[in-house]
C-alpha cells in the first residue's frame, strides 16, 4: 500500500513538472519558431512536421513519395540516382571537397528556395548565385540569407564560404558569365515550391 501511495505522489509530481515546463516553454522564441513552422505545413500531420523540423528547421517545403511522383513525376530512386551521379562526378570531385564546402553545396537548393518567390532575376554563374532586378525591397531578407551586395555591378551575390574572388581587378558580370557560364533559374517552379 505504501508503494502505491509513493507511486501516485511521484506520478503527480512528474505530471505537475511536465505541465510547468510546457507553460514556460510556450513563452519562448524557440516555441514560436516551432509553431510558425508547423502552421506552414498544415496539410501534413503534426508529428511528421515535427520530425522534419527536428532534422532541419530551415526547410521551406517537403513532401512524401506520392507528392514527388504526382507533382514532379519523380520517384525517390530517380532522385537518389541523380544525387549519386552528382556526388560521384569526377569533374565535381565532391568527395575531395572540405566539409565546409560540402555543406555549402548542400545549402544551394535551400538558398534558391528562400528567394525563388522574390520578384528578381536569379542567375547561377559557376558556384555563385547572382540576383538582379527589383532587389531593393528584399535587402533585409537577402542579408539574412547570406547575400552580399556588389556595388559596381548593382547586384546581390551569394557564394560558398571558401570561394572568394582572387581577382585584384573586379570583373564585369558579362566577363563572369563568359568565364563561368550562366543559368537563369526559371520562375515556373515558384508555384510548386510554395506549397
Amino acid at each position: 500500500m505504501l508503494f502505491e501511495k509513493n507511486d501516485f505522489i511521484n506520478d503527480k509530481f512528474t505530471i505537475d513538472e511536465l505541465l510547468s515546463r510546457s507553460w514556460r516553454f510556450r513563452s519562448t522564441t524557440q516555441f514560436t519558431k516551432f509553431f510558425n513552422f508547423i502552421t506552414r505545413f498544415h496539410h501534413y500531420s503534426r508529428y511528421n512536421t515535427m520530425l522534419v523540423y527536428i532534422q532541419n528547421p530551415a526547410v521551406t517545403f517537403f513532401g512524401g513519395v506520392s507528392f514527388w511522383k504526382k507533382k514532379f513525376n519523380r520517384t525517390m530512386q530517380m532522385i537518389n540516382s541523380e544525387y549519386e551521379s552528382v556526388i560521384n562526378d569526377p569533374v565535381f570531385k565532391f568527395s575531395e571537397q572540405t566539409d565546409e564546402a560540402k555543406q555549402d553545396y548542400i545549402k544551394f537548393p535551400e538558398i534558391i528556395s528562400q528567394i525563388i518567390s522574390f520578384d528578381v532575376v536569379i542567375e547561377i554563374c559557376g558556384n555563385w548565385i547572382w540576383l538582379s532586378g527589383n532587389t531593393r525591397k528584399y535587402k533585409k531578407q537577402l542579408k539574412n540569407t547570406g547575400f552580399f551586395y556588389a556595388h559596381l555591378k548593382r547586384m546581390w551575390y551569394w557564394r560558398p564560404n571558401d570561394y572568394k574572388s582572387a581577382n585584384k581587378k573586379p570583373m564585369s558580370i558579362n566577363m563572369i558569365r563568359r568565364k563561368y557560364g550562366s543559368d537563369v533559374v526559371g520562375r515556373q517552379l515558384n508555384f510548386e515550391l510554395g506549397e
